[in-house]
């Protein structure tokens, strides 16, 4: 089980640092079997604001980028296609090191001086949903020269337990959370939960079936209409990658997101493509 430390603090103030918070874990009985860093990101990799762009004077390939930097306003070279005018974009600053190694230097492409970097979610080391090609555009609004681990859900500790049977609790974020508000004498933050019920009477539209009830004592089910498939937030994506989830697209990632808070399973099923409108938990 993954647990991002700072997702956590969302439901419990947590006075401890990762390292000595996964100790008392498992002196609980919690196991803390390692803590890795989720994102490790330079603080030289920065938000961007991308204020003119031109053609390079020598290639038709490469576009000359003018990006405020926060305290500078610099020249930088980009082959990228998918950015325009007012981008919130990864801005790598001379000195700042790629995740894959990469040292980001001042340098001369084609006789013009690049003064950094745009970097790619891949060039990050992110496994990003829609953005596979082209320059990183954040979704987040923050002031040029931001670094990116202020805005972002990077250099996130994340604790991976070694969870036991009876501990099936603690498959959540917020069994965990329970745990550490006893440890800490704090009170848990659960998080809201009010939902406005609109339109037709739900029992016209879909029905649930209970074949195995000893297996299977409750399901519950609710039908949403109105959504636009789409890839998810940057941050949403990020934190569901932190804790091990891959991004696939809005409606998945929500209903993945709520199951890691909540450790109770959910999915989401196509509406038209259900036989009879009816669920069936059955053998």
């Amino acid at each position: 089980m993954k647990v991002p430390y700072n997702w956590l603090r969302d439901y419990v103030e947590i006075p401890y640092s990762p390292e000595e918070l996964a100790n008392r874990l498992t002196m609980a009985g919690i196991e803390v079997e390692d803590i890795q860093i989720f994102a490790p990101l330079s603080d030289k990799i920065v938000a961007g604001k991308i204020e003119d762009l031109s053609l390079h004077p020598t290639s038709n390939k490469l576009q000359l980028v003018k990006v405020n930097a926060g305290d500078a306003l610099l020249s930088v070279i980009c082959g990228a296609w998918n950015i325009k005018k007012g981008d919130i974009v990864a801005l790598a600053l001379p000195g700042s090191v790629l995740p894959d190694g990469r040292e980001i230097r001042i340098a001369e492409i084609k006789g013009i001086s690049s003064e950094g970097m745009l970097c790619s979610a891949a060039e990050l080391g992110l496994e990003l949903n829609g953005a596979e090609e082209g320059i990183l555009i954040l979704d987040e609004e923050c002031a040029p020269g931001t670094s990116l681990a202020d805005v972002l859900f990077v250099n996130e500790p994340v604790l991976e337990l070694e969870l036991t049977p009876n501990r099936a609790d603690c498959l959540g974020l917020l069994g965990v959370a329970r745990e550490v508000a006893a440890l800490t004498v704090k009170k848990i933050k659960l998080p809201e939960s009010a939902v406005e019920e609109t339109g037709r009477d739900i029992h016209e539209l879909a029905e649930v079936q209970i074949l195995e009830t000893e297996l299977c004592p409750r399901y519950t089910a609710r039908v949403m209409e109105g959504f636009k498939i789409k890839p998810s937030p940057l941050n949403m994506q990020l934190r569901l990658l932190s804790a091990g989830i891959r991004s696939i697209y809005n409606l998945v990632d929500v209903t993945n997101y709520v199951m890691w808070e909540t450790g109770f399973p959910m999915h989401a099923f196509d509406y038209d493509k259900v036989s009879g409108s009816t669920i069936k938990a059955r053998y």
